[in-house]
């Protein structure tokens, strides 16, 4: 189906798609016609502006029944009344990742989260003190993973119920991205004494644990297509 506007022109170029309370939201570039950024919606039907956009678009992410929009370092969010409203104490916010009806990012280094409103933006303060990069962020099974560089090692950490706990301290292991969800189970490589480790946890404190060595060369597994493949290379 094409999707046009209420003038029944089709829709041009469309980017930043994602899907809000069954609408789609998407951006619209109209500044080499002398026209600015616009943010528009959709029913599936038809589409019109939702509104115009103070600059670039960088990313979008939908996160319970809001629409957050990151507009150079700034953070927007959609308002009932159509527009958007500034939360005003985030400033460049990273990988911004729902997870049950929040959105996360990391600022300054610090886990942060956002409900919407500039008075539910905080950051997540259950992380111990003194700890700084968390990073790595990923949603799976109603819970944010992440873990925290603490230099000497790597601390994949839980945030549930806007509350963060430390599943598992990995000794002499350097910071690696998360790698993918399978069945529930978050799998991530990590390096430990030279090896390669491939390492999988599913939230509980009991069951982080290495599932297997791959080598001793320092290179690190990455996912193909969805599925944990591990590569001796990049």
């Amino acid at each position: 189906v094409l999707l046009t506007g209420e003038d029944h022109n089709p829709i041009q170029s469309p980017l930043h798609l994602t899907v809000v309370a069954q609408r789609l939201y998407f951006t619209i570039d109209n500044t080499g016609t002398g026209g600015s950024h616009e943010l528009w919606s959709s029913d599936g039907v038809f589409a019109s502006k939702f509104s115009d956009l103070a600059g670039t678009p960088a990313a979008t992410a939908a996160a319970g029944t809001n629409l957050f929009v990151l507009i150079g370092q700034d953070l927007y969010v959609t308002t009932p009344a159509g527009g958007l409203t500034q939360l005003t104490a985030v400033t460049a916010p990273l990988q911004l990742t729902a997870s049950n009806g929040l959105l996360f990012f990391v600022q300054g280094g610090r886990l942060w989260s956002s409900d919407g409103s500039n008075g539910g933006t905080a950051e997540v303060t259950t992380i111990r003190p003194g700890t700084v990069a968390a990073d790595n962020l990923l949603a799976a099974g109603g819970q944010l993973f992440f873990t925290v560089d603490d230099a000497a090692e790597v601390e994949v950490w839980i945030e549930s119920a806007n509350k963060a706990r430390l599943v598992r301290t990995i000794p002499a292991a350097s910071d690696s991205p998360l790698l993918s969800v399978i069945d529930g189970v978050v799998l991530f490589p990590c390096v430990s004494g030279g090896d390669l480790e491939l390492w999988k946890t599913d939230g509980t404190s009991a069951n982080p644990r290495k599932v297997a060595n791959i080598d001793g060369t320092g290179a690190r597994p990455r996912v193909a297509s969805g599925i944990a493949s591990v590569l001796s290379h990049r």
